[in-house]
């Protein structure tokens, strides 16, 4: 049961925030939790801002030091804005195939005409 919540919680984690799993050495740490427990999804690191989570990070781990926190916290920045690239560009490339179809849709529907006015 254990590893297959482990593998459930992989498969949504790579659908909400790919990126996360760079951040910390062990996924399951309790700081890690705590800070996805915090904020779930790139949009919420973003919205937070670097301090407020470097505050959070000292606040899950107090044993570490502020300097352990802020790298973590820059780290889970940057994994954010990779995220929130990585939407953008699919947007764009979703976008374009779109318009490829769209096309390919409308030559093959001229050439019909055309084959069937000859």
């Amino acid at each position: 049961m254990y590893v297959e919540a482990k593998l459930q919680f992989h498969t949504i984690l790579d659908q909400v925030f790919p990126e996360y799993r760079k951040v910390f050495g062990d996924l399951y740490s309790k700081v890690s939790l705590l800070m996805l427990k915090e904020y779930p999804t790139s949009e919420a690191v973003l919205t937070a801002g670097e301090s407020e989570l470097a505050e959070s990070v000292i606040e899950f781990c107090s044993s570490l030091s502020g300097e352990w926190a802020r790298e973590k916290a820059k780290k889970i920045m940057d994994s954010a804005h990779l995220e929130i690239n990585f939407k953008k560009a699919c947007i764009k490339v979703t976008y374009s195939i779109f318009v490829c179809i769209l096309s390919c849709f409308f030559i093959t529907r001229d050439t019909f005409l055309i084959w069937k006015i000859v």
